[in-house]
């Protein structure tokens, strides 16, 4: 079915991307998608070698407003632009889609735009300072292996920095340390703002990382996955601090910067 049409009837039959009811049955609507998109998505998930990122290119640009002054509006609670609906059904081709109970109230659809006094800050939130390397939410043991960011509005072509463990060359000595469990991962700070948590469960998820000891790489010793987040991550051995050290100077070796328009899709 042609992509226009399917989402077409898909919005036609649910008012929001973020309806239930949607979400639970989108990955049979996703079989709807053309052959050439669904072999993208599987070929990107079961291939051990790929890079961890990359960008489709979609002609789905709708008329948006102002950029709002906080996540907090009421029209992000229920998104229903075209390629809303399009960024479910291709999450549905790579896995299930959650959401966290201390971000965003809970939203499945996230606002990244820059707040008013958090320019400084490490997260989506930021706007003057670089927004460190890392991977996404490695606090918790639950995390998502796959996110997906589609691109609104970028007047000044902004870049996302991205970096991929598959180009790193790293030494025995530190790949070793690297996958030992010596490393405390924080919770980051989007986390951790009261007036983002939609029920009571958050503090029971975040409470205990600290006391969890993990490792930065794992799997498969020549082509590890990688939890990684320096800016919140903190060991008390001396040589576990220099191989994160080691890591971060080897991943921002390798960056690559990606100028999303919108439509796109990552």
């Amino acid at each position: 079915m042609h992509v226009v049409k399917l989402l077409q009837q898909l919005k036609g039959s649910y008012s929001t991307a973020v309806d239930n009811d949607f979400i639970n049955n989108a990955p049979y609507y996703a079989t709807f998608l053309p052959l050439n998109i669904r072999k993208i998505f599987q070929i990107f998930k079961f291939d051990l070698l790929n890079r961890g990122f990359f960008v489709l290119h979609t002609p789905f640009v709708d008329k948006i407003g102002k950029t709002p002054p906080s996540w907090d509006y009421p029209d992000s609670y229920n998104p229903d632009l075209y390629i809303d609906y399009l960024a479910i059904l291709l999450a549905a081709l790579l896995g299930d889609t959650f959401a966290w109970a201390t971000q965003q109230k809970g939203k499945i659809i996230h606002d990244i735009i820059p707040i008013e006094g958090k320019g400084k800050s490490q997260t989506g939130y930021g706007s003057t300072d670089l927004l460190e390397l890392h991977t996404e939410d490695s606090f918790h043991p639950s995390r998502g292996e796959y996110l997906m960011f589609y691109c609104l509005r970028n007047i000044k072509n902004v870049s996302t920095v991205v970096s991929s463990i598959r180009d790193v060359s790293i030494s025995k000595r530190h790949k070793e340390t690297l996958f030992e469990n010596k490393f405390f991962i924080k919770a980051d700070d989007s986390h951790l703002e009261k007036n983002q948590r939609s029920n009571y469960i958050s503090d029971q998820y975040l409470s205990n990382s600290e006391d969890r000891k993990v490792s930065i790489l794992y799997g498969h010793r020549h082509y590890p996955y990688i939890c990684y987040d320096p800016y919140y991550t903190v060991s008390s051995e001396h040589e576990a601090a220099l191989s994160l050290q080691y890591l971060t100077k080897k991943m921002n070796e390798k960056v690559e910067l990606l100028v999303l328009n919108p439509g796109d899709i990552s």
